[in-house]
């Protein structure tokens, strides 16, 4: 059973995929915590298993063994629906693929979680986000006429408007270039330090993983090292630890 204060816990995950004939087992009894307050970066060489892991947690995938608590919950007693309104709810999902639906305006887009729900739009607290993401001005935009980092910052503040306990973001700074990414890297150490949200963050750029406060590396589906970051790491010297771990 997870600590009382684990945001998330899971024990020993099993994930196997049939490619043709061959078997890949991409997660191997993996095991982790995090804590509320905890901003975790997952980094490993492609195929290592990290997205898997974050499809798991978020009920997009169904784990073949093991078990994932979300706030001392048991997830697999959940069914479809339940899931669904926990991503809306609790679990703040930002992944390569953006998902705004093309008929909506972007101000639509990002609120559609509160909608699903029934629930009013803080008009302040939407301003706020998306001022600081930088697309205040893109509100009555259709997804079409924006550029791919415009829209993936769309897809951010969907996520993180519902003030989800749990964020997961899979390479979500693939598509924004240096600057934007700093401060998406910024707003999330925020959230994460002062509204004590629990975040993995999926990333192969250790600029990227810098800002987490703890590394952990897979490889093969398997935890292989995790490194404690001190404030303001250089990227170098995380880059280097990170190769000796899969080396």
């Amino acid at each position: 059973m997870p600590a009382k204060q684990a945001t998330l816990h899971i024990e020993k995950l099993v994930k196997t995929f049939a490619a043709g004939n061959q078997r890949i087992q991409a997660l191997r009894g993996l095991s982790m915590q995090a804590e509320q307050g905890d901003f975790i970066a997952i980094m490993g060489p492609s195929g290592s298993g990290k997205s898997t892991l974050l499809h798991c947690i978020a009920g997009l995938c169904q784990a073949d063994a093991g078990k994932i608590y979300l706030d001392g919950k048991l997830l697999a007693n959940n069914n479809d629906r339940q899931m669904s309104a926990l991503r809306r709810r609790k679990i703040g999902v930002i992944f390569q693929s953006f998902n705004l639906l093309p008929n909506l305006n972007i101000g639509d887009n990002i609120c559609l979680p509160l909608y699903a729900d029934g629930k009013k739009v803080e008009r302040d607290k939407l301003h706020s986000l998306v001022e600081r993401l930088g697309i205040a001005d893109k509100l009555k935009r259709r997804p079409a006429s924006l550029s791919g980092g415009e829209q993936q910052r769309a897809a951010i503040a969907r996520a993180l408007l519902c003030e989800p306990s749990l964020i997961l973001a899979d390479e979500p700074t693939g598509s924004l270039d240096s600057i934007a990414g700093n401060q998406f890297c910024e707003l999330l150490r925020r959230l994460c330090e002062e509204e004590k949200r629990s975040i993995l963050l999926v990333t192969h750029e250790p600029a990227v993983a810098v800002w987490a406060k703890k590394v952990l590396v897979l490889h093969d589906g398997q935890q292989v090292g995790e490194l404690e970051l001190p404030e303001q790491m250089p990227a170098a010297e995380l880059a280097a630890a990170y190769s000796k771990m899969i080396a």
